[in-house]
């Protein structure tokens, strides 16, 4: 069991926040926004409290701006935040890549 990962709750963690950041001058239902799912597990409890401002640090926004290299850059006004299921196939696929990588 996955514990949520806010201080002092002891309830079992069900979701991972998702970063999605569209491309500037693209809209979004016209192409896949650069992703990222944050190792940060949450209950239900929490999810809510997530802040999308407190996520998208410099450190991150670099990722996304080296991800984007040679494409449109991104448009962080206009990132938004989803969550993931820690059961999902997208998750699993995202814990893998980041036990491989030692992270």
């Amino acid at each position: 069991m996955t514990g949520c990962s806010r201080e002092g709750c002891k309830s079992k963690a069900k979701w991972a926040p998702k970063v999605s950041v569209p491309a500037e001058g693209w809209p979004i239902d016209m192409h896949q926004p650069l992703s990222a799912i944050l190792n940060r597990p949450v209950c239900d409890e929490h999810f809510p409290e997530i802040k999308l401002s407190d996520l998208l640090s410099d450190d991150i926004r670099q990722i996304f701006e080296i991800a984007a290299r040679g494409k449109q850059p991104p448009d962080f006004p206009r990132a938004f935040l989803s969550k993931v299921s820690l059961s999902s196939a997208e998750y699993n696929l995202f814990a893998r890549a980041a036990a491989d990588n030692g992270t």
